[in-house]
């Protein structure tokens, strides 16, 4: 699906609306069906297509939860971080930080 997206944006973007948040939505939506591995594809995609943007910090939370689900706790402190990073006052990622590091 990942591979599809890139080539209806290279080939046929002037017929269809891309937007920075279409690959954190697919992903979340993935995320919600228990996909975790192929959300993580999705959260990571979009981080490289939008590095600079508004849901960035969003998309780093969500790529952690898709981690966490996955056993990857290292991976998953790491987005939360990078979240906190980007925005010190986004308390889901604080919480989910604070669960990750527990003993």
């Amino acid at each position: 699906a990942l591979e599809r997206y890139f080539v209806l944006k290279r080939e046929h973007s002037g017929e269809y609306r891309f937007a920075e948040h279409d690959l954190l939505i697919i992903g979340d939506k993935l995320l919600n069906k228990q996909q975790a591995r192929a959300a993580v594809s999705f959260f990571e995609a979009s981080l490289r297509e939008y590095p600079v943007s508004r849901y960035d910090f969003y998309t780093n939370f969500k790529l952690a939860q898709a981690h966490q689900r996955l056993g990857e706790t290292y991976l998953a402190e790491s987005g939360c971080r990078k979240a906190l990073e980007l925005n010190p006052e986004f308390e889901p990622a604080a919480l989910l930080l604070d669960e990750l590091t527990q003993p």
